[in-house]
């Protein structure tokens, strides 16, 4: 699914219409950005943690040449899925609270 996918879905999920839908999806990755740029975590219970990991120097070989160099300090982000997203996916725990059925 890419972004205007997601827009559509939850607009038509929604009832909003499509350009509020965008401007609130836009907003709300923009908020993620400046936050992990801020080096904060973002935790979303049931979904999970948007963090900032920090990697020291390391050490390279280029394959080729065999030439040793050393990579320079870089942040990482990464994603821890919650407990709830990782059973979702499994198919254990189908039923979404706050959902219409």
């Amino acid at each position: 699914m890419n972004k205007q996918e997601l827009i559509k879905m939850a607009a038509k999920g929604s009832g909003m219409r499509i350009h509020d839908v965008a401007l609130a999806v836009d907003w709300f990755l923009e908020s993620i950005y400046e936050t992990l740029v801020k080096g904060e975590t973002i935790e979303m219970r049931g979904f999970g943690k948007f963090i900032i990991k920090e990697y020291c120097n390391m050490i390279g070989r280029n394959k080729l040449t065999g030439e040793v160099f050393t990579l320079p300090p870089r942040n990482m982000v990464r994603f821890k899925p919650a407990n709830l997203l990782k059973r979702r996916i499994m198919g254990k725990d189908l039923e979404v609270k706050g959902a219409e059925k």
